[in-house]
């Protein structure tokens, strides 16, 4: 099944696809690229060029705008979740 554009935003907040715009908009390294025009390597060109400038934009806009023409998807998007468990020691398990 796939999704229309407002719709496949709903369904994207909260996965992987908003972790990675969140990872890249913070990188420093990504943000020395917008600077220097200057990529480490060609992964990091690519990567640079498909998902472009995310200075200043919120992951909505950069999801209608960008995202959707990347990761347009017909099965559900899987939410991401952070589960802890911690042993009688108060260490990770």
């Amino acid at each position: 099944m796939s999704y229309s554009i407002p719709e496949s935003l709903e369904r994207a907040k909260g996965t992987l696809y908003e972790t990675w715009f969140n990872a890249l908009q913070l990188s420093p390294y990504y943000q020395t690229m917008w600077e220097t025009k200057e990529f480490p390597s060609d992964d990091s060109k690519r990567t640079f060029e498909l998902f472009g400038d995310l200075r200043n934009v919120s992951f909505d806009t950069w999801w209608i705008e960008v995202g959707y023409g990347i990761f347009a998807e017909k099965k559900p998007f899987n939410k991401v979740s952070i589960n802890s468990q911690m042993d009688i020691f108060g260490e990770d398990v």
